[in-house]
């Protein structure tokens, strides 16, 4: 494999953090909308006591467990990336370390003469 030419790699680096980005974006929208979505369930909660205000609750119960859930889905995503994209940054850069050493090598001077 060969390696990338070092603006693929910063490429590369510009799209890791793009999704992250994206993903953490998405992450603070749905933290504002639950805390809307908690602050009417509390405002219900006080003036609309009935049989069909319980199963409204429980409606908004579940919507922020499925919130929890895609919150925690891009956290595990953005670690995913952030993993990822440190061992593309430590593999490329073994790679260069790698590359210079054997062109810096006497035995390669040479051979290239």
């Amino acid at each position: 494999m060969s390696t990338p030419p070092p603006t693929l790699q910063q490429s590369s680096t510009a799209t890791y953090s793009t999704a992250i980005q994206s993903l953490e974006g998405a992450q603070g929208k749905l933290i504002l909308i639950a805390q809307d979505v908690q602050n009417e369930k509390a405002a219900l909660a006080t003036s609309y006591q009935g049989e069909d205000g319980q199963m409204f609750q429980q409606v908004l119960d579940q919507w922020l467990r499925g919130e929890d859930y895609i919150y925690r889905k891009c956290q595990d995503l953005i670690d995913a990336l952030n993993t990822t994209m440190a061992r593309s940054g430590k593999t490329q850069s073994g790679n260069v370390h790698l590359v210079t050493s054997q062109v810096n090598n006497p035995v390669y001077n040479t051979l290239m003469g």
